[in-house]
């Protein structure tokens, strides 16, 4: 992973626990053979194209509730000009 990439998606994401969960689920979605969002050198690695997505704007976040009910730090990831899944609620 590149510091300057680090550095810069800090930015984007100012708390380094939420960027580290959009991160690592960013890379997993990569792995599984999701198209990255941007362009990218041949041989990037996945959490240098995550890092460098967030830094373009092109995936955010969302907090969801946890199982108080409380604004939790579990993020979920999606893309910015889709609207984001339905959360599901515990009954």
């Amino acid at each position: 992973m590149k510091s300057e990439l680090l550095t810069a998606a800090l930015k984007a994401i100012p708390d380094q626990a939420l960027l580290v969960n959009v991160v690592s689920l960013r890379v997993r979605q990569l792995v599984l053979g999701h198209r990255p969002l941007v362009v990218h050198a041949p041989g990037m690695q996945s959490a240098d194209i995550a890092l460098t997505e967030i830094i373009a704007k092109k995936l955010t976040f969302l907090l969801t509730p946890g199982e108080n009910g409380k604004r939790e730090r579990q993020a979920l990831t999606h893309w910015l000009g889709t609207p984001p899944p339905p959360l599901k609620m515990a009954a």
